[in-house]
């Protein structure tokens, strides 16, 4: 949010004030400070949703393609259990690294906007950005976690503290209630707005390697595996390799219709699932999958991709390739002789 000059000054003394007139006004309403704590009707949650956190901040000592910024605008109650997340870790000789904590309702629009705009309909965006009236960055309770290896060990260990991972297709994204810290950790949904339907495009320009096959431009990957995509290509770029798309994200319909189109050729689906998955075990329709061609492009991805997260994972499919943060530490896992595991 941009406020120019005197006006951030007047904003930053009067906002305080206002919280504190909205909190006594909640104490006299209820017996207790419920501002922080408790989302209630009326003024107090509207001024809380409007409190702005950092639009940035310096770079992350682990990782400069992330930020470090500064946990302000947070419920109190959340940034306390912040520090003893992050001291926790600093005990462990952890480091963490808050790409993003709390938004207001202004910033939560803008990045809304902005997703609506890449995804092309509200729909769409909502599986990656959800609109202010139901994000928790508004309300302060939810952070994103930087690098991969920093959120893995949140996840391993933020419960204690009552941080869980919300979300399958976001491993950054936690959410903070006390209540996880015994009660434990909730399934996390695949995305923020619980399944969906996220197509692909339907074919690409021809690939200027080999016009048997096309260059499709990805389109509704998750957005960490677009940036792992991104990062993974313009590495490519450096040696002087090209890479063409064949395939990427697949919607549970586009998937079906490859998964009927199999069963017809090869007759059953045990055969078909050997070439193409059914829809509910795709990693195209996850969004964490790509298929790369011409040969030689497939090639160099499978001898370079893992430092950036890419492995291939089929025996008989040379040009498919899934990504986790995980590999470029933990390395590749040994490839299945095809998708069905025989």
């Amino acid at each position: 949010m941009s406020i120019p000059g005197n006006n951030r000054t007047v904003f930053g003394v009067l906002l305080p004030l206002i919280l504190v007139v909205a909190a006594v006004a909640a104490v006299g309403a209820t017996g207790r400070l419920e501002l922080a704590h408790v989302q209630v009707a009326g003024q107090p949650t509207a001024i809380l949703e409007e409190v702005p956190g950092p639009d940035a901040g310096a770079a992350c000592a682990l990782d400069a393609w992330y930020v470090d910024e500064p946990p302000e605008g947070l419920r109190p109650d959340v940034l306390g259990a912040w520090q003893r997340l992050r001291a926790e870790a600093g005990e462990q000789g952890v480091r963490l690294c808050l790409q993003d904590g709390k938004r207001s309702t202004g910033q939560q629009q803008r990045e809304f906007t902005e997703a609506v705009r890449l995804f092309g309909t509200p729909e769409l965006a909502g599986i990656y950005v959800l609109p202010p009236e139901k994000s928790m960055h508004v309300k302060g309770i939810a952070i994103d976690v930087q690098p991969a290896a920093s959120a893995a060990w949140v996840e391993r260990n933020g419960h204690a503290l009552g941080w869980c991972r919300s979300h399958q297709d976001e491993y950054r994204h936690f959410e903070y209630d006390p209540a996880y810290a015994t009660a434990g950790c909730p399934a996390p949904l695949p995305v923020a707005t619980g399944p969906g339907e996220v197509p692909g495009p339907e074919t690409g320009p021809v690939c200027p390697l080999d016009k048997r096959y096309v260059d499709e431009e990805p389109q509704g990957p998750r957005p960490d595996v677009l940036d792992g995509w991104k990062r993974l290509r313009a590495k490519a770029e450096t040696q002087g390799v090209r890479l063409c798309v064949q395939d990427s994200k697949r919607s549970v319909a586009q998937q079906q219709r490859e998964f009927t189109e199999a069963v017809r050729r090869f007759g059953t689906p045990e055969l078909a699932a050997r070439y193409v998955l059914p829809p509910e075990k795709s990693m195209h329709v996850k969004g964490i999958a790509v298929d790369i061609q011409p040969t030689a492009s497939a090639a160099w991805v499978e001898g370079n991709g893992r430092a950036l997260g890419w492995c291939r994972r089929y025996e008989n499919e040379y040009w498919h390739f899934e990504y986790d943060p995980a590999y470029e530490t933990g390395g590749c896992p040994a490839m299945l002789p095809s998708a069905t595991g025989s």
